[in-house]
C-alpha cells in the first residue's frame, strides 16, 4: 500500500472523503467542499500524498471559503493547514526514521518522506519555529531557517 493510499484510509477514518478528479492542468492542487477532498488526477503519486496531506490539514481546521489569501484571516487558516500537514507527514519521527534507514541529507529525506523539495524546506522552517534542536537517540537535529544538520 502507499503512502498516498494509507492517507486516503486516515481521511475516511476522520470523516472525509476523497475523489480524483481531472482538473485539467498538471498542477498540484486540490479543493475540499464539505466533506469531500478533491484531488487532481493529473498528478503522481507522491504530489497527491502531499496535497492531500494539506487538504486534510484544511479539513481538520478550516472553516468557510479562503480562496482569497489577501485576507490576513485566509492566509492564517492556509498556513494553519500546512502546519498541520507538516506535522503528520514530516514530523520529527518521520525525519529521524528516514536517518536510521540512511538519509544523509535533506534532499534524501524529501524523497523518502514522498515530498516535494519545497514543502521539506517549509517542514524545516517549521521545526525551526517549534524546536530548533532536537536529541534523537543516536542524533542531534538542528533546525534553521533554511538548513536540518544532522550530528
Amino acid at each position: 500500500m502507499t503512502k498516498y493510499e494509507s492517507l486516503i484510509i486516515y481521511a475516511e477514518k476522520i470523516g472525509a472523503k476523497v475523489k480524483e478528479k481531472d482538473f485539467l492542468t498538471n498542477k498540484k492542487c486540490a479543493k475540499t467542499i464539505d466533506n469531500v477532498i478533491y484531488i487532481n488526477s493529473c498528478m503522481t503519486n507522491c504530489e497527491k500524498y502531499e496535497v492531500l496531506s494539506e487538504e486534510i490539514g484544511h479539513y481538520k481546521t478550516t472553516f468557510g471559503k479562503i480562496t482569497n489569501l489577501d485576507d490576513v484571516r485566509n492566509l492564517k487558516q492556509e498556513l494553519k493547514a500546512r502546519d498541520t500537514s507538516v506535522q503528520e507527514i514530516c514530523s520529527l519521527n518521520n525525519i529521524t526514521d528516514c536517518i536510521y534507514k540512511g538519509a544523509k541529507d535533506k534532499c534524501e529525506i524529501a524523497e523518502m518522506l514522498c515530498v516535494s523539495d519545497e514543502l521539506f524546506s517549509y517542514a524545516i522552517r517549521y521545526h525551526a519555529r517549534k524546536n530548533p534542536i532536537v536529541f534523537k537517540e543516536d542524533y542531534i537535529l538542528y533546525f534553521d531557517e533554511n538548513n536540518l544538520r544532522i550530528f
